[in-house]
């Protein structure tokens, strides 16, 4: 088993006290692209025995492809041809892209998201790296909310560097069964971030981690990150998660 952690996840201060922490522990981590400088970052990952396979393009979560505002739009899509360009030079393997948060501002959504990921496609694939969709769930977007509507646009878009991926609350909030649905998508998921309901730590929620785990060793062969909000006591969380994630691995 290969797993990571989200950035935000990982016990420590600074990146450099997270890369520490996850040699440690034998994982890679899952870097958030905001508004930092990563220009020293290779560098930096030099002096580890670890590796960032998977970057999130964070500042989506306030850039909007489909906003009604045209500067808007172009910044999305430069963030993510800009994080698609770090993931290449710190040879990370993945890009998440999430589509849209809350509703559409734009009369033809679907056409222009056609539009933005099958360019965003052959950006990825110059740079040697998948762009993967991460559907949300219900109480966070009403365009695309689910897995099969976010597979049907991939297979629209049908382009080698854009993909989909699974995160299990979202796939929960949507009341679907989290394991019967990865099940389904197992073979066309780049990777899946495991985090329990309202962001907690795996087994720590509603979801049932035994059968999605179970599902994930047996059908997928992505990437597996952890993703949870960390409490007052991060170091604690992860050493509880990997033991909780070991457990109902084997």
């Amino acid at each position: 088993m290969d797993l990571g952690c989200a950035e935000f996840s990982t016990p420590g201060r600074t990146l450099k006290e997270k890369l520490g922490v996850l040699e440690k522990n034998g994982m890679w981590l899952e870097l958030v692209n905001d508004d930092r400088d990563f220009s020293e970052l290779p560098e930096t990952l030099a002096s580890y025995d670890t590796s960032i396979k998977s970057v999130q393009a964070y500042q989506l979560h306030d850039l909007q492809f489909l906003s009604k505002d045209k500067g808007e739009r172009k910044a999305a899509v430069k963030h993510v041809e800009e994080s698609l360009e770090l993931a290449s030079r710190i040879n990370a393997e993945n890009v998440i892209v999430v589509i849209a948060y809350g509703a559409p501002e734009i009369s033809n959504p679907g056409e222009k998201c056609v539009e933005i990921f099958r360019k965003l496609g052959r950006v990825a694939e110059d740079y040697g790296v998948t762009a993967s969709l991460e559907p949300l769930g219900i109480d966070r977007t009403s365009f695309l909310p689910t897995m099969s509507e976010v597979h049907n646009l991939v297979r629209e878009v049908d382009s080698p560097g854009i993909r989909l991926m699974a995160d299990t609350m979202h796939i929960h909030v949507n009341e679907n069964d989290v394991a019967s649905v990865i099940n389904e998508y197992a073979s066309e998921l780049t990777e899946v971030q495991l985090r329990d309901t309202d962001s907690k730590p795996p087994g720590k929620g509603e979801i049932n981690f035994e059968e999605v785990l179970k599902v994930i060793r047996d059908e997928f062969n992505g990437l597996l990150v952890l993703e949870y909000k960390i409490s007052s006591n991060s170091n604690e969380d992860l050493s509880e998660e990997l033991e909780y994630v070991m457990k109902n691995w084997f």
